[in-house]
């Protein structure tokens, strides 16, 4: 679990930004005695929910993708 100020590093979003989120539920936050706490695999998740990918590792997945399934045949 990560303090506010430890998820603020941690992710490099502001305190404003993270009340705001946990207030409208857009993460999971755990509140003892009206502290703050994160966990890190739920900024993890969010840090990584607009992930791109790129056409080097499309290429490669897609191409593994196909070697696995024309060795199931």
């Amino acid at each position: 679990m990560l303090t506010l100020n430890e998820a603020c590093k941690y992710t490099g979003l502001s305190k404003s930004k993270l009340y705001k989120m946990s207030s409208n539920r857009e993460i999971s936050v755990s509140k003892p005695e009206g502290k703050l706490f994160f966990k890190r695999e739920d900024l993890d998740v969010y840090m990584l929910s607009n992930y791109i990918i790129s056409k080097e590792k499309l290429s490669n997945d897609i191409g593994s993708y196909f070697n696995r399934r024309r060795n199931d045949y």
